[in-house]
């Protein structure tokens, strides 16, 4: 799929009069060179004329006719795209559903013939459950892809739940993760000098800027997302280790919670699990979702941060009894 995505895309950058190259779509797929040229050539395999301009540095069709030929879906991945369309809505991403709903019925036109499939049927026998998720703005989605790609500039406001402000913000946008229900904007903050990550459903307004930015060459998203533990990230990495007991272990089991996890069973039944991750305060919130069931055994300040909100507990408690 990710081929695919990268195929339709140099397609898209030559039709649109970008003049691409191996070295910028690389950059900004974070994909190799040479599995750019792979695509070039399958454009050629497929008749398309690609030519190189030495003026722009980059390739052009000769000629326009070209298009891309006309996928043919199975019943199979016209139900998976449906699926897609139901989710969205369950996932409270209603701009995104009305974007899902218009491909899908583009696609069934497109058929004609080809399959057949009784949607409404599909929407009665299935049901989807999500935890609560932010709204995102599909139109402010699409802003911030298109800066990401054109390396430019966004000005924003934004507000941040945990000062209870908002302030405005110069913002260069690397990257777009979803993570438990919430769209992340992964991006170099000018007033911090440093990667951040922004909540999308707290963006108050934006605007992209004429100016351009250079990404930060020590970037790479895939590692970036991986320091993350859920929808947050910290300045510094950390090795967590939490220790379950034999009830929760194996709940815990059942679930792929990072990555770079490790699992370590004991004989008692219980589990420890290990991995690398920032964002200290979404792992304490997390931890202490599982009460006398998780124990924190390292970092240090990870156990401290932990002690700190039972103590709050307790005081509020206990404070409550006594009235």
């Amino acid at each position: 799929m990710n081929a695919l995505v990268h195929l339709f895309e140099l397609d898209r950058r030559i039709r649109a009069g970008e003049f691409p190259n191996a070295a910028s779509l690389a950059r900004d797929l974070d994909i190799s060179e040479r599995a750019v040229f792979r695509d070039r050539k399958k454009l050629v395999e497929m008749g398309a004329d690609v030519a190189w301009s030495k003026e722009r540095g980059g390739w052009y069709y000769r000629d326009q006719g070209f298009n891309l030929p006309t996928a043919r879906l199975s019943e199979g991945e016209l139900l998976a795209f449906f699926l897609s369309v139901e989710i969205a809505r369950a996932s409270g991403n209603a701009g995104f559903e009305e974007c899902l709903q218009s491909a899908v019925a583009k696609i069934a036109l497109s058929l004609g013939e080809v399959v057949s499939v009784d949607l409404n049927a599909l929407r009665d026998s299935t049901t989807y459950s999500f935890s609560p998720a932010a709204r995102a703005d599909a139109l402010l989605m699409l802003a911030l892809q298109r800066a990401a790609a054109a390396r430019q500039k966004v000005r924003m406001r934004y507000f941040t739940a945990s000062r209870g402000q908002s302030s405005e913000r110069v913002v260069h946008p690397y990257h777009l993760h979803f993570a438990r229900g919430e769209w992340i904007l992964i991006a170099f903050d000018e007033n911090k000098g440093a990667v951040r990550c922004f909540n999308i459903a707290r963006v108050l307004g934006h605007e992209p800027q004429s100016s351009h930015f250079e990404r930060r060459s020590d970037f790479v998203a895939r590692e970036f997302v991986r320091s993350m533990f859920f929808a947050e990230a910290g300045e510094q990495t950390f090795q967590v280790v939490v220790r379950f007991d034999a009830y929760q272990a194996r709940y815990i089991r059942e679930r792929a919670w990072h990555p770079d996890q490790v699992l370590e069973e004991h004989r008692d039944g219980g589990a420890t699990l290990r991995f690398p991750a920032s964002g200290l305060h979404e792992i304490a919130r997390w931890v202490l979702g599982y009460g006398r069931h998780a124990q924190v055994v390292e970092p240090p300040e990870l156990v401290v941060l932990v002690r700190s909100h039972i103590a709050e507990l307790t005081q509020i408690y206990e404070e409550n009894a006594n009235e």
